[in-house]
Order: structure tokens, then sequence, then C-alpha cells
């Protein structure tokens, strides 16, 4: 299997991949938002830094689908070093947490109305 060998500064590497996973990703993260939202200022906070591990189990139809983390949301701090390697190995590290996919039965009718509603909604701003 693919899975990606991973470390953060002088920690031990953790190795982040499984047999069922559809999708596996390494993301950093850097958020800062305005200091007053109220006021739509330009100001900015200092900022978030965080790294996450983790993917999508690909599951048979019996089984349920989930998200699996390796790292979920590390904080990071200026100067840290994330290396990634991208291996094949049939053995990885148990996931640190999961969380059940949530999913609902595609209804087009459903899918229809909501369009309809929000056209409506928002057809006086968009048309000329």
């Amino acid at each position: 299997m693919y899975a990606f060998r991973i470390k953060i500064n002088d920690e031990e590497p953790i190795v982040a991949g499984s047999e069922d996973l559809g999708v596996l990703n390494a993301i950093i993260n850097c958020i800062r938002r305005p200091k007053d939202f109220t006021r739509g200022g330009s100001d900015l906070d200092d900022g978030q830094l965080f790294f996450t591990v983790g993917g999508l189990s690909r599951r048979n139809q019996d089984a349920l689908e989930e998200y699996l983390y390796w790292v979920p949301d590390k904080s990071l701090n200026v100067n840290d070093i994330i290396s990634i390697e991208v291996i094949e190995t049939s053995t990885a590290d148990p996931v640190v947490e999961t969380k059940e996919v949530r999913t609902r039965p595609y209804d087009e009718r459903e899918k229809f109305e909501e369009c309809k509603r929000i056209y409506l909604e928002l057809r006086e701003k968009y048309e000329v």
C-alpha cells in the first residue's frame, strides 16, 4: 500500500496509511482572520498554524466509511520542520482518531428544490 512516513522536528516518525484508503493527505494550514469580523477590518490576527494527516476509507458497501486521522490538527510554530516521504509498505501506524462519514441518500427532487430556492433567493442580486 502507499503510505506517508512523516517526521515533525525531532519526533519519532509515523507511518500513515491503510489498505482500504480512498484518500490519504497531509495538510499544513495557516489561517489568519480579521481581528474584528464585525467591522470588516483589514487588521489580521497572528494566525493559527497546524498540520493534519488523515484519509478517507474506501470500504465495501456494507461497511461504513470513516475519516481516519494519524495527526489530527497538531499545532505548529514558525521554524518547525515537517518531512514527508511517500513509501510503499505492508504496515502502518494505527490511527489515533476516526469519524464516521455522514451520508444521506441522494434525492434528485430535494436537490432540485434546494437549487431553485437558492436561485430565487439570489436572482435579483445577479440578474441584470
